[in-house]
């Protein structure tokens, strides 16, 4: 695997790898292999199919969020969104830092054996694609077909096809992946901005901000079925830009704003 892995940097300038079912060889091994790989090209990016944390001390750069999706799945379904508090408290104890995580509402295994986003997450799937896109430490991932609205299931060792005349949401992720990729307050790793909760006083909304050199980004989610009036408190007061619409928004310390059913607002400074 090794010679493998080498022969495809060597030759085709391979500029990532993605470990696919990593964790069942011993940490050493990947020790070695990475470090092999990051004396030839040290900017090389090594993504890992496991949430294991020891996959970071091997010098992967990235690992899956899995825990993490069953989560918003949860979430999205009905449970309260202080499972989000508890998560990003065990991720701050367990992972390093600069460790980046890779978010969905959708893969391959997900897609193929435990059905579509509609049917996991129903109307929830862009509010909680925004949270995959701007949550500390993240990196969202795009499955294949998300951008139309995937609604079935590949078949997972054949080749299947996607229906790419269905409803285009190119646009929401155009938009999304503009401000992940420009923003530096939701740069991934230690290089973004700490996210802060804000308190909604309400189980089905989740809001939090993160700020860098400047730059703020502030996300009001809403899972729940029906539109909320929210409470809010702990907001960075300032001027700011709905990122969606470009209408002006001043943002007090705490108030109230309303959002619609699976509905979300991205704020942005000034």
């Amino acid at each position: 695997m090794q010679g493998e892995l080498m022969w495809w940097l060597k030759n085709m300038k391979i500029d990532g790898f993605r470990y696919d079912m990593m964790g069942g060889q011993p940490l050493e091994f990947w020790q070695q292999t990475n470090a092999m790989l990051r004396a030839e090209n040290p900017e090389i990016f090594l993504l890992g199919e496991t949430e294991f944390y020891w996959a970071h001390e091997s010098q992967c750069d990235m690992t899956y969020g899995w825990e993490f999706h069953h989560l918003l799945n949860k979430a999205c379904q009905g449970e309260d969104v202080a499972t989000i508090d508890a998560y990003l408290e065990r991720q701050e104890k367990d992972f390093p830092q600069d460790g980046y995580r890779m978010y969905f509402i959708d893969n391959h295994d997900e897609n193929s054996w435990n059905g579509t986003v509609e049917k996991r997450i129903g109307a929830n799937a862009q509010a909680a694609y925004v949270i995959c896109a701007t949550m500390e430490q993240g990196m969202p991932l795009i499955y294949s077909g998300q951008e139309v609205g995937l609604n079935k299931s590949l078949r997972f060792f054949e080749r299947d096809t996607i229906d790419w005349s269905r409803p285009s949401q190119a646009a929401f992720y155009t938009k999304v992946s503009a401000l992940k990729h420009e923003n530096p307050a939701l740069n991934s790793g230690d290089f973004g901005g700490a996210q802060k909760r804000i308190a909604t006083g309400n189980s089905r909304v989740y809001a939090f901000s993160r700020a860098k050199d400047g730059n703020s980004v502030v996300v009001f989610t809403n899972f729940d079925t029906k539109a909320a009036e929210v409470t809010f408190a702990g907001a960075p007061v300032g001027d700011y830009v709905n990122h969606f619409t470009g209408e002006s928004f001043t943002l007090a310390e705490g108030g109230t704003l309303s959002l619609p059913a699976h509905g979300f607002l991205v704020l942005t400074a000034k």
